[in-house]
């Protein structure tokens, strides 16, 4: 190597080398000055905290991931698959502290992890379906089991699902959210608006706060947020009492 013209990134100020090869393991670029002088990272690291270490490191190992991805995974794949055994012993015995890492890394990659599946699963579609059909067929039970637990967590989730197929049978549109209904009964007070009665009170008559279209399906209203208001359904409530009528309790309050 000879003299650059180039300075050491620290602040010296003195005077960098220009490799005269590529060395990926020293960080050499044939032709460009190098980042720092000999020992001069050194002194550098010696003088940062722990957590300053830490983020440096992230950083480099971030930028090594994005330089070299495709050598990065073709390593990673070789290992996991002469690993796997190994793998899923060290998963079983260590569960809990597995989940934390992944829910840690989807908090902060989330959109990224959810691209990915989008993409792996629209390349992959037969499989997935094929592998899904043959784990039902094998466990049909505990399919039928997750499936009915998740009803009763996800109530909101269910109707959500219920009145966007609806409205696609009769030609509603696009339909409105599990989000957007909470938000609704949120700055109503989470009250009827045919009776004012509050879910609580709802509970105690074996009513419950159900989204209601103002302009019915039927009619040709469409399935947005904008057309759902809240009324109490069950024996006597106003849901009921409304039919397939128009009617804005809104309005009328």
């Amino acid at each position: 190597m000879k003299t650059a013209a180039g300075v050491c990134q620290c602040g010296c100020g003195q005077s960098t080398q220009i490799p005269v090869r590529n060395d990926a393991a020293k960080g050499w670029t044939k032709g460009q000055p190098l980042k720092f002088i000999k020992g001069h990272n050194l002194k550098l690291r010696s003088a940062l905290s722990e957590d300053e270490k830490k983020e440096r490191r992230r950083r480099y190992n971030a930028n090594y991931r994005t330089t070299y991805r495709d050598k990065e995974l073709k390593r990673l794949r070789a290992y996991h698959l002469a690993n796997r055994e190994a793998e899923r012993a060290y998963r079983l015995a260590n569960g809990e502290k597995n989940r934390q890492s992944v829910r840690r890394y989807y908090r902060r990659h989330r959109q990224r992890v959810l691209e990915a599946r989008r993409e792996h699963r629209a390349a992959h579609l037969q499989e997935i379906r094929k592998r899904q059909r043959e784990r039902y067929a094998a466990n049909p039970e505990s399919y039928r089991t997750a499936s009915r637990n998740w009803r009763h967590a996800n109530p909101e989730k269910v109707r959500e699902h219920k009145h966007k197929r609806r409205a696609l049978l009769r030609g509603g549109g696009e339909s409105w959210t599990a989000i957007q209904w909470e938000t609704l009964k949120r700055q109503l007070g989470h009250r009827c608006v045919g009776c004012w009665k509050t879910e609580t009170e709802l509970a105690a008559l074996g009513l419950k706060l159900v989204p209601d279209h103002i302009v019915p399906l039927a009619k040709g209203g469409m399935n947005d947020i904008c057309n759902i208001q809240p009324l109490c359904n069950g024996k006597g409530g106003c849901n009921s009492r409304k039919g397939p009528k128009y009617v804005d309790y809104l309005v009328a309050y």
